[in-house]
């Protein structure tokens, strides 16, 4: 028995489209694995990047310096023949009063003719 020509055909490019889309679906799993590794190794570079700071500042917070730096502004301890100055914040200085801002008394204002009188006649 022979199949018609046609019928072949339609076998020949039905095979063809299931072959493409088959193709199709692998070069889209393929791109969207690599996009994903992408992005996996560029979280591996910035957490690499955050672990060498802080590795950094872990070394730095176990040097003499920087702990007698929070010794000395958490608790005020100081060096012998040291002598200490405290200097106020800024927050504290809100609610200190200023000497030259407290209010004076008004003078009242001279009159004209006053000032004439003492232009002439006091010079």
């Amino acid at each position: 028995m022979k199949i018609p020509k046609i019928i072949q055909t339609l076998i020949f490019i039905s095979i063809i489209i299931w072959g493409l889309y088959v193709f199709g679906r692998a070069v889209y799993k393929n791109y969207a694995i690599q996009n994903q590794i992408n992005q996996l190794e560029k979280q591996i570079v910035d957490l690499a990047n955050q672990n060498d700071a802080l590795t950094n500042l872990l070394r730095y917070f176990k040097t003499n310096s920087f702990i007698e730096r929070e010794a000395r502004s958490k608790f005020g301890l100081k060096k012998p023949g040291e002598v200490v100055i405290a200097v106020p914040s800024d927050e504290q200085l809100k609610y200190t009063i200023d000497k030259s801002q407290e209010q004076k008394p008004e003078e009242q204002p001279i009159p004209v003719y006053q000032k004439w009188w003492n232009i002439f006649l006091k010079s």
